[in-house]
C-alpha cells in the first residue's frame, strides 16, 4: 500500500462524515432557534387576548347603547359649561317633530287628505330629511346674528341655501337645549324650586300618559319606558323623561313668578301711558255680528254665523246672500230681535237652535284683535271706528259671507274689575235632547250638594272635586280655577253669576250654557281691571324676554356641537321608529 493510499475504514469515515455533515445543514434551514419558538407561542396568544377584548369591548358597546347609558352620557350640545346629552337632545328633537307631524295629521282629518302638507308645509308622510323647508328661520337667524332687522318671509330673496325640515328640527332642538339651560340657571339664581304641588303635577303627567297607553290599540302591551325607547330612542327612561318635565315646569315656573313680580312693580302711570299709547289692543266694543256665506259655485256651501260652525245648509248664490244680509239688517234694532233675525236667516235646524241663544252672535265687550279673529279685519275697523255711535249697523262683505253687524256700544276702556272663579264643567252629551240636559242639571245639583254636605266644604275641597268631575279640560288639572275673569270672556250665564255685585267669597252655585252644567265657585273679586292686568303681564313679559334674550346672546351659554354627528344621531334614531 503506497504512503498517500488511503485505506477502505478511511473512505468510509470520510463518507460517513460527510453525509453527517449535508444533513445537518439540511435540518438547520428547517428548524429554528428555542427563543424564536417561544416569541411565536406569545404572539399566538396576544392575537387570542386582542380578538377576545374586541369582542368583549363589542358587546359592551352594544349593552351600554341598548340600556341608554351611552346616549345619556355622551354629549350631542354644549351650553356654556353645560352638557346636553344625546338622549335630551334627541328629546327636544323629536317633540318638535311630532308637534308638527300631528298639527299636519289634524289638518288632513279636518279638511281631507293632503290639507295638513299645504297647511303647514309639512307631509307627517315623508321623511323630515326628504322635504324641504320654506320658511324664514334661518334668514331670520342670520340677520340676527348681523345685527340686522329680521323679515318674516324674505328668505329665499336672502339666501339661496336649500333646507330640509329635518336642519330645521335639528336647529330648533339646538334652541330649545340652549333656552332650558339659561331658564332652569336663572330659576336656580332667583331662588326658585320646585314644591310638592309641582311634584305631583308631574306625576300626574306621566300617569296620564300611562292611562293613554293602556288604551291606546298599539302601545297597551308597553311600558311607559319601552315607549318612550320607541319615540325618544334608548336613552329615555320613565326616570330620564321625568327629568324633563322636571326642567320643564321649573322654567315655567320661572316664568309665571317672575311675571308676577314684574307686573306688580309697573307703576299707575306706566300703566297710563301704556294705555294712551296702544288704546286699539285695550279698548273694547259691544257688538252683535252674523254671517250669511255664499258660493261661487254650484257644488257647495251654507249660511252661517262668524260666531259659530254650522253644518251644511242650502246654497245661496252672491246675490242671494247680499239680499238676505240687507233684509236682516233692515229688521235688527237690539241684542235680542238680532237674536231673533239669526234664527230667521238660518237654513237648517241645528243653526236656529244655536241662534236661539244670544251668546251665539252677541260679543259683548269684545277687543279688537278678537273681533278680527271672529268677523273680520273689516269689521273690526268700522265697529272701532272713533266716529261710531250705539245702535250703527252695516253689512261687511268677505271672501265668502256678508256679515251683518250691529253695535251695541262703540269703543271704550272697560273698567270692571277682575274675579278669580273655580268651577266644575258637567258636559252635555253630543246633541242632548231636552231630558238628557235635565238629567245633566241634576248630576250637577247632586254634586255640589254632596260637596256642602261634606265634612270639608273648602275650596280646596272643590278644587279637588274639579279635578276629578269637571269635563273642563283648560282648567280641571288647576281645581277648575280661572284667574282675573273678565268681561266677555265666558259665556253669558257663568258671566252674569260671576260678575254679580252681590257676590261674596265662598258663594256657589250651577248654571247652565250651551256647553253643560257649571257648578261655580266665587274665590275672589281682585282690584283691578282686566286692561291693567294685560299691561302689567305684557310690560313683565317683555322684560323677562329681553333678560333671557341677552343671556342666549352672552358667551356665557355659547352653543357648541359637531353637525355631522347630530345628523347620524338624528337619522340613527329615525330609523328606529320615530319616523
Amino acid at each position: 500500500m503506497a504512503k498517500n493510499e488511503k485505506s477502505q475504514a478511511e473512505l468510509y469515515r470520510e463518507e460517513r462524515k460527510a453525509r453527517l455533515a449535508k444533513s445537518a445543514k439540511k435540518n438547520e434551514k428547517k428548524s429554528v432557534t428555542p427563543s424564536v419558538q417561544v416569541a411565536t407561542h406569545k404572539t399566538d396568544k396576544v392575537i387570542t387576548i386582542v380578538l377576545a377584548c374586541a369582542v368583549v369591548v363589542a358587546l359592551l358597546g352594544w349593552f351600554l347603547s341598548f340600556s341608554g347609558v351611552l346616549q345619556r352620557t355622551l354629549t350631542a350640545v354644549k351650553v356654556g359649561n353645560t352638557s346636553i346629552s344625546q338622549a335630551e337632545y334627541y328629546y327636544y328633537y323629536n317633540s318638535t317633530y311630532s308637534s308638527y307631524a300631528s298639527t299636519s295629521k289634524q289638518y288632513d282629518s279636518s279638511y281631507g287628505s293632503g290639507m295638513g302638507a299645504q297647511l303647514t308645509g309639512f307631509d307627517y308622510n315623508k321623511k323630515p330629511s326628504e322635504q324641504e323647508y320654506k320658511g324664514s328661520y334661518f334668514t331670520d337667524k342670520a340677520n340676527k346674528e348681523n345685527n340686522e332687522e329680521a323679515t318674516i318671509g324674505e328668505s329665499a330673496e336672502t339666501d339661496t341655501t336649500t333646507y330640509t325640515f329635518e336642519d330645521y328640527f335639528r336647529a330648533l332642538a339646538i334652541d330649545s337645549a340652549q333656552q332650558s339651560v339659561v331658564y332652569n340657571k336663572l330659576a336656580k339664581e332667583a331662588g326658585i324650586t320646585l314644591d310638592s304641588d309641582d311634584y305631583a303635577e308631574i306625576d300626574k303627567q306621566i300617569d296620564d300618559l300611562k292611562t293613554q297607553l293602556s288604551q291606546s290599540d298599539g302601545y297597551k302591551n308597553y311600558s311607559l319606558t319601552a315607549y318612550l325607547k320607541i319615540a325618544y330612542g334608548n336613552g329615555f327612561s320613565e326616570s330620564y323623561y321625568r327629568k324633563m318635565l322636571e326642567k320643564s315646569a321649573l322654567a315655567n315656573k320661572y316664568v309665571e313668578e317672575q311675571t308676577k313680580t314684574l307686573g306688580n312693580a309697573v307703576t299707575e302711570d306706566e300703566l297710563t301711558e301704556k294705555y294712551n299709547n296702544d288704546k286699539d289692543s285695550y279698548d273694547v266694543v259691544d257688538i252683535c255680528t252674523f254671517a250669511i256665506s255664499y258660493s261661487t259655485s254650484t257644488s257647495s256651501s251654507s249660511s252661517s254665523s262668524s260666531s259659530s260652525s254650522s253644518t251644511e245648509s242650502t246654497t245661496l248664490t252672491k246675490e242671494q246672500a247680499k239680499a238676505k244680509a240687507d233684509a236682516m239688517l233692515a229688521k235688527v234694532t237690539n241684542a235680542e230681535n238680532f237674536a231673533q233675525a239669526a234664527v230667521e236667516a238660518s237654513t237648517t235646524e241645528e243653526e236656529k237652535t244655536t241662534y236661539a241663544d244670544q251668546e251665539a252672535t252677541n260679543s259683548s265687550p269684545i277687543s279688537m284683535s278678537v273681533l278680527t279673529q271672529k268677523a273680520g279685519e273689516d269689521v273690526a275697523k268700522w265697529a272701532f271706528d272713533s266716529s261710531r255711535t250705539a245702535g250703527n249697523k252695516t253689512v261687511v262683505e268677505s271672501n265668502s259671507a256678508y256679515i251683518v253687524a250691529l253695535l251695541l256700544n262703540p269703543r271704550y276702556l272697560d273698567q270692571t274689575n277682575t274675579v278669580n272663579v273655580r268651577h266644575i264643567l258637567v258636559a252635555y252629551e253630543d246633541k242632548a235632547t231636552e231630558q238628557q240636559k235635565k238629567s245633566t242639571l241634576a248630576l250637577a245639583e247632586t254634586y255640589l250638594q254632596q260637596w256642602q254636605a261634606s265634612e270639608n266644604p273648602t275650596e280646596e275641597s272643590f278644587g279637588e272635586l274639579a279635578k276629578t268631575q269637571s269635563s273642563d279640560t283648560g282648567s280641571k288639572e288647576k281645581g277648575g280655577l280661572y284667574e282675573n275673569v273678565y268681561k266677555g270672556q265666558m259665556v253669558d250665564n257663568f258671566e252674569n253669576w260671576a260678575f254679580d255685585p252681590e257676590r261674596k267669597p265662598g258663594d256657589t252655585g250651577v248654571v247652565q250654557s250651551s256647553y253643560g252644567c257649571h257648578i261655580l265657585y266665587f274665590v275672589k273679586k281682585n282690584d283691578e281691571p282686566e286692561w291693567k292686568s294685560a299691561i302689567r303681564k305684557s310690560v313683565a313679559t317683555t322684560k323677562i324676554n329681553e333678560n333671557v334674550e341677552n343671556q342666549l346672546n352672552s358667551d356665557t351659554y355659547a352653543v357648541k356641537y359637531n353637525e355631522k354627528s347630530l345628523k347620524r344621531l338624528v337619522e340613527r334614531n329615525m330609523k328606529k321608529g320615530s319616523y
